[in-house]
């Protein structure tokens, strides 16, 4: 496995992240290119040489080639995603505070003041210490589909805040909407139990998002009611929910967003 993170940093876009790999300092990619843990197959002879001698463009294009067939056609769900994630984290933040948004995220995470828990910790740069404080710098959340199971810490040089990057929960219907560049027949079945003008209310009502109880409140419905509706709208991979103790907060998902826009299909 190779560590492009800690040369590439956070990018906006595909195109950024291979123009920050081709201009890194040749020192900084061969740290990460040389080294091939004890365990992992070796490398590609073409990624062990110099990385400034043609090998570091190949490994540029076969990135951006991997992207577009395994990552670009499913962004705009996987975006949404995230991004209904961080909605929720945020709300439930300035509702409850950041204690509650940061116990919302076990058992990934583990909240015990005045420390956060990382349950099998994995650097992306090595640090002596097991514990690490963040001495007055900052401390980034990062949502992420891709970083496996556990959370991984990203210390830059200097003062710039810590980055600590963890996975989202991921239920079969939402893993269902993401990895789907289209509608399946599974999906459609789901769709047809949206048609009774309660649900329909209810999905307009997730463009706010808000708890059951806000939900049921809005609608004028029992909070029963709410909640079944809200499960069928997310086993169709419309709505997301994250628990916090005994509240859980709702809100849409990019197929949603896409229904009550007339779409057929997150990615139009």
């Amino acid at each position: 496995m190779i560590d492009l993170f800690t040369v590439v940093g956070p990018a906006a876009s595909m195109a950024e992240a291979t123009d920050r790999l081709l201009g890194a300092p040749p020192t900084l990619v061969r740290r990460e290119l040389e080294p091939v843990p004890r365990g992992q197959p070796p490398r590609p002879a073409w990624l062990t040489g110099q990385p400034h001698d043609g090998s570091l463009g190949r490994l540029a294009r076969a990135l951006t080639d991997l992207h577009d067939v395994a990552v670009a056609p499913y962004w705009p769900q996987a975006s949404g995603a995230l991004h209904s994630h961080a909605h929720l984290l945020g709300r439930l933040m300035a509702s409850a505070g950041v204690q509650a948004a940061l116990e919302s995220l076990a058992p990934t995470l583990r909240w015990r003041p005045p420390m956060l828990e990382v349950p099998s910790y994995s650097a992306f740069r090595r640090l002596e210490q097991q514990e690490f404080d963040l001495a007055g710098r900052g401390l980034v959340l990062a949502p992420s589909l891709f970083c496996g199971r556990e959370p991984a810490l990203f210390v830059p040089e200097g003062d710039e805040a810590a980055l600590l990057i963890y996975p989202i929960p991921r239920d079969a219907a939402s893993l269902r909407g993401i990895w789907s560049p289209a509608q399946s027949a599974k999906t459609d079945k789901a769709l047809a139990a949206l048609l009774g003008s309660t649900r329909a209310a209810l999905l307009a009502e997730l463009v706010q998002g808000g708890t059951t109880s806000e939900l049921a409140r809005r609608l004028s419905i029992s909070p029963a009611s709410a909640s079944q509706h809200t499960s069928v709208l997310r086993r169709a991979g419309l709505a997301t929910s994250v628990r916090f103790r005994n509240t859980v907060h709702h809100s849409l998902t990019v197929q949603g967003r896409a229904l009550l826009k007339g779409t057929t299909s997150a990615s139009d």
